[in-house]
């Protein structure tokens, strides 16, 4: 309770005019968009709850990659300046991982983070949804893009590495602001993954709430009951992920969620070969180990409300599943 009473109280704090507009204006005058067009930024994404965190926390542990902590979120108006004040600290590199995190928060203060109240402010809503087209962002939109990410590598030496599920729906716009960037795309079960965004949203808004990204058929998925609600938001957010597959070209590879709980060391040995293959040569740490895995694919809810599930995958995804680039 303290901790939420905290967060809480820091979050109405950061947005004082007296604090905010200072920030801000510091903010501007640290990075530049310099090298943005040779730059390769990775951009990990798939439907909320497939394991995008868990792939996050194993990545910025064992390699040496520059991504968004919970600082620079928090103070989502001034993320370089937050960059450059965590960077000088001793413990800001990352080097562990949790067994648990709080419907993708993982804890510490400079712990990764998936930036989402950053992402939401260079990249806002349209039209009530996440989803953005090409040419839908105007030049300064796609410019703060290139100032942030390539401010944040520039400052900790390191290649850059975000996290977000909402960057699924985000994706032309991110490949306007960096042509040569990779994407990671991680899909899980549909089943078991919509499982697990019915029980997020049982537990962090309410059984009617939506919550998490919004694919652009949003409005006609409101009025939907909760459980096919959740089975769309998967289907249409990996479905949005395939129909932009071209714009990456051969810079984007899908990963099984199974495969990574599976067999770990396999999976990311394709994932540094992968980046290897386009130029990004990332830096194994020497004093991380990757901890046994176990998947969560189990029946977590009613039997009846599970099997409702199954049923509603299989109606709506119709046999459709994305193609698996690895072949574990």
């Amino acid at each position: 309770m303290m901790c939420e009473a905290f967060r809480k109280v820091a979050n109405a704090v950061v947005e004082l005019p007296f604090v905010r507009k200072p920030l801000a204006v510091m903010d501007r005058k640290i990075g530049s968009c310099e090298g943005w067009e040779k730059a390769i930024p990775v951009f990990l994404v798939g439907p909320p709850r497939s394991g995008t965190t868990l792939l996050y926390q194993i990545l910025t542990a064992m390699y040496d990659f520059a991504s968004i902590n919970s600082l620079m979120n928090l103070f989502y108006y001034s993320p370089l300046l937050m960059a450059n004040i965590s960077r000088h600290a001793k413990w800001a590199h990352h080097k562990k991982m949790y067994a648990q995190n709080t419907y993708g928060v993982i804890p510490g203060v400079l712990s990764p983070d998936e930036g989402a109240k950053m992402w939401s402010y260079l990249l806002p809503e349209m039209n009530g949804t996440h989803y953005l087209p090409q040419g839908s962002c105007s030049n300064r939109q796609i410019y703060n893009v290139r100032r942030i990410v390539r401010g944040v590598s520039c400052l900790f030496h390191r290649p850059f590495l975000s996290k977000h599920p909402a960057n699924s729906l985000r994706l032309a716009p991110l490949t306007e602001a960096f042509p040569a960037a990779l994407c990671v795309v991680l899909f899980r079960d549909p089943v078991y993954n919509a499982q697990s965004l019915y029980k997020a949203r049982q537990r962090r808004v309410n059984s009617h709430g939506w919550w998490a990204c919004k694919p652009k058929e949003y409005d006609s998925l409101c009025c939907l009951n909760s459980t096919l609600q959740s089975v769309s938001q998967v289907y249409y957010t990996l479905r949005q992920i395939d129909e932009d597959r071209g714009l990456f070209g051969n810079r984007i590879i899908w990963i099984s969620y199974e495969d990574l709980c599976r067999k770990p060391t396999v999976v990311l040995r394709l994932l540094a070969e992968f980046m290897e293959e386009h130029g990004l040569k990332v830096s194994a740490k020497d004093d991380f180990t990757i901890p046994p895995i176990s998947h969560r694919n189990k029946r977590r809810i009613e039997a009846d409300l599970f099997h409702r599930i199954e049923d509603e995958v299989d109606r709506i995804f119709a046999g459709w599943r994305p193609e698996i680039t690895t072949n574990i």
